[in-house]
């Protein structure tokens, strides 16, 4: 074997097995090690956030069991129920919760048709598309008093009480990028920022 073929060969290993420890990073701990923000993200919104020890939690999105086993950490009396849209998030989710052992329930639905009426928190980490189509359903099918938490977009027509400031997310079209100029377009108002909103019903 010549040695071009053996580093080849040495070359696709690493590379073999980094995707492989990055896919177990992300099922049994829902984060990536190389990006770390995202679990400081979830301790911090934790933090910000006052829940019963009782209430009912959704998460919409996002492959949500991130924040609720962050929560799940913090309050284990908690009813979390994660939802999908996509198939691939939610069984990779579903996954993760079996890998886990976690109690959190997750579900395959659409986001607008989903029944949200006894939640006391909705966390939502959705496109912009997908909060203009349910926001109508936030405000008017929760239950009063409910907590509404958006992570990256602003709810329309609603009024936050309070906005936290996040670090601001490293993207890999940033780092090839890095030194040149780059043109914005039309779809830049469809970022997320690095913000999150919170709601009272």
């Amino acid at each position: 074997m010549s040695f071009s073929l053996i580093i080849q060969s040495v070359a696709l290993s690493l590379i073999l097995l980094f995707i492989l420890f990055m896919v177990y990073q992300v099922l049994f701990y829902g984060f990536s090690p190389f990006f770390p923000s995202r679990k400081e993200e979830m301790k911090k919104i934790i933090k910000e956030t006052r829940i019963k020890k009782d209430a009912i939690v959704y998460s919409l999105g996002g492959g949500s069991s991130g924040f609720l086993m962050s929560l799940e950490e913090h309050y284990p009396d908690l009813r979390l129920v994660g939802v999908e849209d996509s198939l691939c998030s939610y069984l990779a989710t579903k996954i993760q919760v079996f890998l886990k052992k976690s109690r959190i329930k997750v579900l395959k639905s659409d986001y607008y048709w989903i029944n949200i009426s006894q939640a006391d928190v909705v966390y939502c980490y959705l496109s912009l598309k997908d909060v203009r189509d349910i926001q109508r359903r936030l405000k008017i099918d929760t239950k009063p008093n409910a907590l509404i938490i958006s992570n990256g977009f602003v709810i329309p027509y609603m009024e936050p009480f309070k906005t936290i400031e996040l670090k601001e997310k490293m993207h890999w079209s940033r780092i090839f990028n890095r030194g040149k100029k780059v043109v914005r377009t039309s779809r830049d108002e469809d970022k997320r920022d690095n913000k999150v909103y919170y709601y009272q019903v």
